[in-house]
This record gives C-alpha cells, structure tokens and sequence, in this order.
C-alpha cells in the first residue's frame, strides 16, 4: 500500500474513534451531583486489535480528579471501536491513541488525536 493510501487507512479509523468517543461524551457527559464538569485532559487509550479498549492513561489531568475519572469512563463505555484495521496495528497487539478531550460550556465533549502509534505493550 501506499503511504497515502495508509494515511487515509489511518484517518477513517481516528476519525472513527473520535465521533464514538464525542458521542459518548455528549451521551454521558460528565456531572457531579447535577452540575456538568468542565476541562480539559491528555489521555492514552490502548487498543487490542479487536478495538477493545484494554487500558486508559490520564498524562496530563484536568485538574479535576472526578472529570478525569469520568473522562476515562466516557472512552470505556464508547468502546468497542471495530477491528483496528492491520495497516494501522502494523502487526503490533497494540494500538496507542494519545487524545485531548475538552468539556466545555459551548461545545459540550471535543475530542483531538494528538499522536497515534501501534505498539507490542502498554
């Protein structure tokens, strides 16, 4: 395949997996005793190659222990996320998917793939 050819492989699967993720966020938005949370997160979420999330990781926090919590919550509900497709895994068990996700007031639930990249381990 090509590199374009991946690169648009690669595109439809993070596409993917941001809409299910924005969905969920706008689904189950986070709260705490009726009030909605607001920030914004760095996490790591690792993939099997089934797109079953297996592990997620919260690098840089909200500030908010609760949002973050929920925040991880928001990505285990949304999954599974479909096969991961074997251009992107590049043969790897693993898939990284390094993601911002922003709760704001005017957006409602924003999700960014910063970097993305397969991998044997978490």
């Amino acid at each position: 395949l090509s590199p374009a050819t991946l690169r648009s492989v690669d595109a439809l699967y993070y596409s993917a997996f941001r809409t299910q993720v924005e969905r969920a966020g706008t689904t189950y938005f986070p709260t705490d005793k009726g009030q909605k949370l607001y920030g914004e997160l760095l996490m790591e979420v690792w993939l099997n190659r089934q797109g079953k999330v297996v592990d997620t990781i919260v690098l840089h926090s909200s500030g908010n222990a609760l949002l973050d919590k929920r925040a991880r919550a928001i990505v285990m509900q949304a999954g599974p996320f479909g096969m991961v497709p074997p251009e992107v895994s590049a043969g790897n068990d693993l898939l990284l998917i390094s993601s911002r996700f922003r709760f704001t007031r005017d957006a409602g639930m924003e999700a960014t793939t910063t970097q993305s990249r397969p991998s044997p381990t978490p």
